[in-house]
């Protein structure tokens, strides 16, 4: 009961602020000029640029580390059973199945020609 009571607490007042927030002051709203002092502060500056950073240093952190894994994997692995090498493999030797069983009946139908 007490979670659900936090709950509608919350969106009460969640409604409240949004109220407020578009309240006119001159001609723009409380809402306008609060994005207005956050996007032109030089903490968001510094945040946008701290952020930019981490993304890059996780993105290579994680290239990094599937690359260690996949060398690992590969190195542990024999070729036939690494997957998408299965697939290669099996489609080369269809199609020298059916190169096989072309040439043989090429040679027969020269035979039959020349017979």
């Amino acid at each position: 009961m007490g979670d659900l009571l936090f709950i509608l607490k919350m969106t009460v007042y969640t409604v409240i602020i949004v109220i407020i927030m578009q309240v006119k002051i001159g001609s723009t709203t409380i809402e306008q000029k609060a994005i207005e002092l956050t996007h032109n502060s030089q903490i968001a500056g510094v945040l946008q640029s701290v952020a930019q950073g981490a993304v890059t240093f996780v993105g290579v952190q994680y290239n990094r580390a599937t690359g260690h894994l996949k060398s690992g994997f590969f190195d542990k692995h024999k070729s036939s059973n690494q997957p998408g090498s299965r697939l290669q493999e099996k489609m080369l030797e269809i199609k020298k199945s059916v190169n096989e069983k072309w040439e043989q009946y090429e040679k027969k139908s020269e035979d039959i020609i020349t017979e």
